[in-house]
């Protein structure tokens, strides 16, 4: 896992009330929050690897999935990639 080092800086974001209410027991939540998001950012998709992109000429695509409306080149985002 890659380590931090250097200037921190403070991120906030919103979560829900189950998502607040299951951290509420995690003594420290700030370091966990880290871990969390260094190891989804050190996960690469297989599918995309990494890119974020699916596109119909990448191995593992079935040729029976439906080609996007765009042009052949053009890509469905994925939502759940990590992206590097």
């Amino acid at each position: 896992m890659a380590t931090l080092s250097g200037k921190q800086q403070i991120i906030t974001f919103k979560a829900e009330e189950a998502l607040v209410e299951a951290m509420g027991d995690i003594p420290n939540r700030s370091e966990f929050i880290r871990s969390a998001i260094l190891a989804a950012l050190e996960g690469v998709c297989p599918l995309c690897h990494g890119t974020g992109v699916l596109s119909t000429h990448q191995p593992g695509r079935s040729s029976a999935e439906p080609t996007p409306s765009r042009d052949v080149t053009s890509a469905t985002r994925t939502s759940s990639c990590a992206r590097r």
